[in-house]
């Protein structure tokens, strides 16, 4: 068990809610392989907008739009070349958003994550390789204004113990950003969504935790998982972590490099239940992933502030 004391705060720190999704959820057109990597390059007042009204809405992190800039998914996409100039706009962006509001403490969040390209599940980087490339993209956040790394969707520990071990060369506080699902006989498997990620490895979800919690890690969080497993992998971080954990999980439906808000939590639900996470658990953090917009933040923040 880690020996990191846990210092649960009576109001745990607000996350915001989607980046990719809310970008989606604003008229922009995803990248069929690369999800929202350039959005913030061709149009950045609509990304500098989605910070702001996630600051408005009550939101303490803010995250950079860094989520699938890693290098390896940018040469995928033949965008390799914009792969320092991309990282560094994202956070320079979110950096802005929150310096704009000098009365606000909002943190800023650079997102690194070992998702596959979005048509290409099958090549998930890990090794050297993916090191060197998440040690550049940790360095270019940190060098750009990032306060925190969220080491974001980690699906196995192989590809998850390269990214971690990459963040934490720079000198900067990583979270570590479990993804879980439910698999036969309600075991809490890492995420790996049917039909995809082929080349993923069916992971318990304890073994991941197991893994990840080897690390110094701030924070370990359950983020893009459905609402109701939640609880449920939490539980599990809780018998192996004794330090600050956090939640924010995804509603609604993804489909090919899209989101779809049709089944999604409304924003008073979505509030009433992470409510209960803060209680049960004593989270450290808490907040949205895809699907979650500002009213989401909004509904959380008036909640348990």
């Amino acid at each position: 068990m880690n020996s990191q004391a846990s210092s649960s705060q009576s109001k745990p720190m607000i996350i915001d809610g989607g980046i990719g999704s809310e970008i989606r959820a604003r008229g922009y057109v995803l990248h069929e392989s690369a999800w929202s990597a350039l959005a913030h390059v061709e149009r950045p007042d609509l990304v500098m907008g989605i910070h702001r009204d996630y600051l408005a809405a009550g939101a303490e992190i803010v995250t950079a739009n860094t989520f699938s800039l890693s290098r390896h998914n940018l040469e995928h996409a033949g965008m390799g070349d914009s792969f320092v100039t991309a990282n560094a706009g994202a956070v320079k962006i979110a950096r802005a958003a929150v310096d704009s509001e000098p009365d606000r403490r909002a943190l800023v969040a650079g997102s690194m994550s070992t998702i596959p390209p979005m048509d290409y599940p099958d090549r998930l980087e890990t090794g050297m390789r993916a090191f060197e490339n998440y040690r550049d993209q940790a360095q270019i956040l940190a060098d750009n204004g990032a306060d925190l790394i969220a080491a974001e969707m980690l699906l196995e520990a192989e590809s998850a113990s390269a990214l971690l071990e990459a963040a934490l060369t720079v000198n900067l506080p990583v979270w570590a950003g479990l993804s879980a699902m439910l698999g036969g006989g309600q075991t809490i498997m890492g995420f790996r969504a049917p039909g995809k990620y082929l080349a993923v490895p069916e992971t318990k979800f304890s073994d991941l935790v197991n893994a990840v919690a080897k690390f110094d890690v701030s924070m370990i969080a359950v983020m893009h998982t459905k609402i109701d497993v939640i609880s449920a992998a939490l539980s599990e971080i809780r018998g192996t972590w004794d330090g600050q954990i956090a939640a924010y999980a995804e509603t609604g439906r993804s489909g090919d490099s899209d989101w779809f808000f049709d089944t999604a939590a409304s924003p008073e639900d979505y509030a009433d239940i992470a409510a209960q996470w803060v209680d049960r658990f004593e989270l450290d953090a808490v907040g949205g992933c895809c699907g979650t917009r500002p009213a989401h933040v909004a509904a959380l923040s008036k909640r348990l502030k």
